[in-house]
């Protein structure tokens, strides 16, 4: 039986604990629900302290206005003495827990929430079930290596503000604020984001097209788009003007982030019982299957694609003319976010998940079980995500 679950937190750390956090609180609520203790085991005392000294050091707004490595400088000087140098040390790729049952004892697990579909083979061998995030169906994983929906820790902050705005009434056909990047190194996705919303720009509807201008030769971006008629910009959005537009939008276009990755904004559009309409069919698979025509709709427009296979126009308005079928996707992603991705449902798949492995192949596990808790999860090593695409508006 269970009896508590431990995970490891890095409050300075960048964005350790930010991809971590929606699985924290979902668990969480699990072992709330079962009168059972969650514990973070931070590797600093104090760690509201270094919570908000790391605010600080990554404000987007306060960099704007402070540039230069100066700032940065002396807060990491401010942590690592207060740390007694803890702040200095890697940090693992992966959320560390410990579920710990009675009959058992301690079983490590991890949650590895990157970007990347590349799990950390040294934490894959420490641990009895890992969870993956963007999990590939086509990747040749070991076999204790089970898929997780990506979620977008600002979401879980505020999941009563989604659910009021499925009220909200109808201003735009189509949303699409697109930050221009991708691929592995930021750049290689530009080119594909500029005819996805040049294509885009076709439609014969009430559109909102943004670009966002992030990285690679913003001049040349900005001559390019300009010549094509679309709009753009060097500022975030706020995630509330975000939100508050997407809720507006019968369509809500999703592109891919970086690796392929299935972006934290498909978890906004969920959330709120709004359509995401997708460049392409999502490369990662999740427990509760996402399926087109159902929970999002398709423009089959991958990266290599130099035109469209069929005209958006046609596509788009054959969609907003079906009233009933985009009814019922909202219907159905609102109700999909609350049994799936919600905290209570997440943190019970998770948790049924590991007491299944654990309970159902008892022989198996045992091996498996007993090198993990021989390696008790505590070397780290440096190798972070990097798809923190919402961070810079927080």
């Amino acid at each position: 039986m269970l009896m508590g679950i431990t995970a490891k937190s890095y409050p300075y750390h960048y964005n350790h604990d930010l991809y971590q956090e929606y699985y924290w609180n979902s668990l969480e609520a699990v072992c709330r629900s079962r009168g059972l203790a969650f514990t973070k085991d931070s590797n600093v005392q104090f760690p509201a302290f270094f919570r908000n000294l790391r605010r600080i050091r990554h404000s987007y707004k306060l960099g704007r206005t402070l540039r230069g490595p100066l700032l940065p400088a002396i807060l990491d000087a401010i942590a690592g003495i207060a740390s007694q140098g803890k702040t200095g040390a890697s940090v693992p790729p992966v959320g560390l827990y410990v579920f710990n049952f009675d009959d058992f004892g301690d079983a490590p697990v991890c949650i590895d929430s990157r970007d990347t579909h590349e799990i950390s083979d040294e934490y894959a061998k420490s641990c009895v079930i890992y969870f993956k995030t963007n999990f590939w169906p086509t990747t040749d994983y070991p076999p204790h290596v089970v898929p997780l929906p990506n979620m977008n820790p600002l979401v879980g902050r505020d999941v009563d503000l989604f659910r009021k705005l499925r009220t909200a009434s109808f201003t735009w056909d189509l949303f699409a604020f697109v930050r221009l990047w991708g691929g592995t190194n930021q750049v290689d996705g530009i080119d594909h984001n500029i005819r996805l919303l040049h294509e885009l720009s076709k439609v014969p509807c009430k559109s909102l097209i943004l670009a966002y201008l992030v990285s690679g030769d913003i001049a040349s971006q900005k001559a390019k788009l300009d010549s094509l008629g679309i709009p753009w910009t060097t500022r975030p959005m706020t995630p509330r003007e975000l939100w508050k537009i997407a809720s507006e939008s019968r369509l809500n276009l999703v592109r891919m982030g970086m690796h392929q990755c299935t972006p934290w904004r498909l978890i906004d559009v969920l959330a709120m019982g709004r359509i995401p309409v997708l460049d392409y069919q999502p490369l990662s698979a999740w427990p509760a299957p996402l399926i087109e025509g159902r929970t999002f709709l398709n423009l089959d427009f991958g990266p290599g694609d130099e035109v469209p296979r069929r005209s958006f126009s046609e596509i788009v308005s054959e969609w907003l003319s079906d009233a009933r079928m985009l009814s019922s996707i909202c219907s159905r992603n609102a109700d999909y976010f609350d049994e799936c991705l919600a905290f209570d449902g997440l943190g019970e798949s998770i948790v049924r998940k590991v007491e299944s492995l654990l309970f159902s192949s008892s022989i198996t596990c045992a091996s498996a079980f007993s090198s993990a808790s021989a390696n008790r999860l505590s070397t780290p090593r440096k190798d972070a995500p990097d798809n923190s695409g919402y961070l810079e508006t927080i």
